[in-house]
């Protein structure tokens, strides 16, 4: 089954030469560990690796403090919902689903496939200065490999059907991952309205590498006080980058 939602996307040049994830890039046992807290703590990831210099001295980092928009004209882009087989993984930094061939994004002719989706919390991003208790990052990639983010909010409320399939299945245990047998539906983890803000920015973690594109719905999803004190408790830990200087970027809103 799927559904076709059209929203708006500002045309940009600029997308990550990488592959797989915003939040969660694979890393060999070679690298230097990070994590949020302490000395191996975002505010000394640029100091870990020279891989990472990025983390701190890059000028689009994210995630970012999204005020003082500029409204513009943009070209449609078509978000494309299914289910397919997914596998699960508590990788010590976040809960990640992994979702290949799955749901897309049509941006400009070529489409990007999601090939996963991980939780933050709290929010990375935040809006006018409001963090908000969760923050899903859907992490699409191009067959060029460049990648396009999408950021939906969660404010706590009415219970959500797509949350409570995350806890029942996620691993109690870094390090462990599962196969989901009752597919989590991607599209209820988005919100009806898809007006967004678009900015270009990077990855929120080491290496922190810049010209990701990412669209940052306006409108929140909800999740019940429960179900948000669950994930918090599976994950552990705080897992929210510090918002980052904006520099001279310009934040769009989609109209």
């Amino acid at each position: 089954m799927k559904n076709q939602v059209n929203i708006l996307y500002k045309p940009s040049s600029f997308f990550l030469l990488l592959c797989l994830s915003s939040s969660s890039i694979a890393t060999s046992h070679h690298e230097p560990h990070w994590g949020y807290e302490g000395e191996s703590g975002p505010a000394y990831w640029g100091e870990l690796s020279e891989d990472y210099k990025l983390c701190k001295k890059g000028m689009k980092q994210s995630p970012i403090n999204i005020t003082q928009t500029v409204t513009q004209k943009s070209l449609p882009a078509t978000l494309n919902f299914s289910l397919v087989e997914q596998t699960i993984q508590n990788n010590g930094h976040t809960i990640q689903v992994s979702a290949p061939g799955g749901s897309s994004v049509a941006l400009n002719e070529q489409q990007f496939k999601l090939v996963q989706f991980h939780v933050h919390t709290p929010s990375e991003n935040t809006i006018e200065g409001q963090p908000f208790p969760l923050e899903f990052h859907f992490v699409h990639k191009n067959e060029e490999g460049r990648l396009a983010v999408v950021a939906v909010m969660v404010k706590e409320g009415l219970s959500n059907s797509a949350i409570a399939g995350l806890i029942e299945n996620a691993p109690s245990d870094a390090g462990q991952s599962a196969s989901i047998d009752e597919r989590i539906s991607v599209e209820s983890l988005f919100p009806f309205f898809k007006d967004y803000y678009s900015y270009e920015g990077s990855l929120t973690t080491p290496p922190c590498s810049e010209d990701v594109k990412w669209l940052v719905m306006k409108s929140p999803v909800t999740a019940s006080a429960s179900q948000i004190f669950s994930l918090n408790e599976i994950i552990g830990h705080s897992n929210n980058r510090p918002v980052q200087q904006l520099n001279d970027r310009v934040i769009f809103e989609s109209n």
